[in-house]
């Protein structure tokens, strides 16, 4: 066997040169082999010439086209095609685009990816897409509206903010408002909202925003985004969807007041729709105050003509009964012109100043006279006629019925009718067949009832005098014309009244 010797330093000395070098180099060190040795060199280059391309054959034909995805710089993973990333990215975007066409909506985060190609590269599309619904979200810009440093709305942009801004100042002062472009300027950095007043004449109203107000520009989720009518909902009453309360049977104004923690007076103010507290079963009331995120000051000079009451002087007379007055002149009202100093928060007066007073008309004095005799209950045992008129029905029988009383016609409807002693009312309102009814208790053993009321001028348990008015005539009841009907019970008993009357 022949033993080959080779020289094999030329190789310690090919570290760091360039392959054409290398090249070089090896056709000058084959040029110096001799003939035995060209022949093995030659069969070990073919045969590395055949290894090095099944290898690459091989290798070519396991190498797989990959899609590394990033979010913000970062590989979460690794698809089998760039168009499915692209497919997921557009339906996102275009589903929220859809929904919100007013909105600049985009995501949250980048996402993007690089095509490579690796020996036998596995994908995992299944975790990079799980992986994007959670963490990779459509957002909208939108621009922070801040009150007092906290962010109570978000709106699309700034002149959605300043136009609700001004709308809101119109609505509590009353006076219109110009359009809000310019009064902030949008931008990314913080916008504090001019709080000072609107652009005024002289004599107009001086509206301002009591808080401090600004705005920051963000991003945020679609449905945060409020639109105009949402917007001044929220500043206006605080909330954007009322809380409601069906009215059951025994609710009363009061009680659907306390059982929600808000004034009788609140719950007025936030129900207009219904008049004079009148509710019923069924009814839908709203039963949150509002708490207004805004306050609008408005401030302004008003003048006004203005009635002076007449003042009263009130006079006593120890010989009329306590209750009953006359009026000794009857005084008459003045007139003034005024001018005020108002300060209203939203639409209430928090301050009212007056400025200027000239007096028109000076009122003068009512005077009165008032009697602080006390009434007894007790009767004197003889009576007066109870009303003017004629008998037209006596005591007795009548018609085959006992009438237990004597019935007093004349006068017409609503003439009236007198207390026959003093005493207390003990009786006051409808009672079966006598229709409106008093029964008048005199404290001796004897009672008078009056029937056929057609109005009743005493309560239960009030003290009259003699002769005072108690009703008006009437015909309410069982009966078959205006007349009263008078009565006077002894002991329990009825008796002729026409045997007591004096």
């Amino acid at each position: 066997m022949m033993r080959i010797k080779w020289n094999t330093s030329w190789i310690k000395n090919l570290k760091g040169l360039t392959w054409k070098e290398i090249l070089n180099q090896g056709v000058k060190y084959y040029k110096n082999l001799n003939k035995n040795q060209r022949i093995v060199a030659g069969i070990i280059a073919g045969s590395i010439l055949i290894g090095s391309t099944v290898l690459t054959t091989h290798y070519v034909n396991n190498l797989n086209m990959i899609y590394r995805v990033y979010v913000e710089g970062e590989e979460i993973g690794v698809i089998s095609n760039g168009y499915e990333l692209e497919k997921w990215l557009d339906e996102e975007l275009d589903d929220k685009v859809k929904e919100y066409p007013k909105l600049f909506v985009h995501f949250d985060k980048k996402v993007y990816y690089k095509k490579d190609a690796e020996y036998k590269g596995v994908t995992n599309n299944r975790q990079v897409f799980d992986y994007l619904n959670k963490n990779v979200h459509a957002i909208a810009s939108a621009q922070a509206l801040v009150v007092n440093d906290e962010v109570i709305a978000y709106a699309k942009d700034q002149k959605t903010i300043n136009n609700t801004l001004e709308h809101l100042k119109s609505l509590y002062s009353g006076k219109p408002v110009a359009r809000a472009e310019g009064v902030l300027t949008a931008s990314t950095s913080n916008q504090t909202v001019a709080a000072g007043q609107s652009n005024s004449l002289p004599g107009d109203p001086i509206v301002t925003i009591k808080e401090n107000v600004k705005t920051v520009a963000t991003n945020v989720s679609p449905e945060k985004v409020l639109n105009d009518e949402q917007l001044l909902q929220l500043l206006q009453k605080g909330e954007l969807e009322p809380k409601k309360y069906v009215v059951q049977s025994g609710d009363t104004y009061s009680s659907i007041a306390k059982k929600h923690g808000i004034k009788i007076r609140e719950l007025r103010a936030i129900n207009p729709q219904i008049s004079n507290d009148k509710i019923k079963p069924g009814n839908e009331l709203n039963v949150k105050a509002f708490t207004p995120k805004i306050t609008v000051l408005t401030t302004v000079q008003e003048e006004a003509i203005e009635v002076m009451p007449a003042p009263v002087e009130v006079r006593s007379d120890s010989s009329m009964y306590k209750g009953d007055q006359r009026v000794v002149a009857s005084g008459k009202d003045g007139k003034r012109h005024v001018k005020y100093y108002i300060v209203k928060e939203n639409s209430n007066v928090v301050t009212k100043k007056v400025l200027q007073e000239t007096i028109l008309n000076e009122p003068s004095k009512r005077i009165v006279v008032r009697g602080t005799k006390v009434k007894s209950d007790r009767g004197t045992g003889s009576f007066r006629m109870p009303a003017y008129g004629y008998i037209s029905s006596g005591y007795g029988y009548r018609g085959g019925a006992f009438h237990k009383g004597i019935d007093i016609a004349g006068g017409g409807s609503g003439s009236p009718i007198f207390a026959a002693d003093n005493g207390r009312v003990v009786r006051a309102g409808w009672y079966g067949g006598y229709g409106n009814c008093i029964i008048i208790d005199h404290g001796n053993g004897f009672r008078t009832l009056y029937g056929h009321m057609s109005s009743l001028k005493v309560r239960v348990g009030q003290v009259v005098h003699k002769g005072q008015v108690i009703a008006g005539k009437g015909t309410t009841g069982n009966s078959t014309g205006v007349h009263l009907h008078f009565e006077v019970i002894k002991n329990g008993s009825n008796v002729n009244p026409m045997s007591y009357i004096r």
